[in-house]
């Protein structure tokens, strides 16, 4: 969220990537629910007055959506590289990758 404000370069090419958010919350009501606590806690609890609500909810799928999972000392979480989003689009996931240390991707089709 804080692109938005300090880097607007980069929020720009985010809100460009999908979210799949209807589709989600179609099939998922569940979904629902953990965005409302997300947006609330960026809202209410960090204040955060220079995103929207559908702002937040978009960033959300796009993290679910476009994000790869990665670990550096024992540390999970999960990054989104927009050029690899990009690579990996497929209606059916048809990329693995790996992330190793000094921020080097490598990725493995799968057939």
């Amino acid at each position: 969220m804080l692109l938005k404000r300090d880097n607007r370069p980069a929020w720009d090419r985010l809100v460009t990537l999908m979210d799949h958010n209807t589709e989600r919350f179609a099939k998922d009501p569940e979904a629902v629910k953990m965005y409302r606590l997300v947006t609330d806690f960026f809202l209410k609890e960090l204040k955060l007055d220079f995103v929207t609500k559908e702002e937040i909810e978009h960033m959300i799928g796009v993290l679910l959506t476009n994000g790869f999972e990665n670990e550096y000392e024992d540390v999970q979480g999960r990054a989104i590289y927009p050029h690899l989003s990009l690579a990996s689009h497929s209606c059916q996931a048809n990329l693995r990758h790996a992330v190793s240390p000094g921020h080097v991707v490598a990725l493995q089709v799968t057939w």
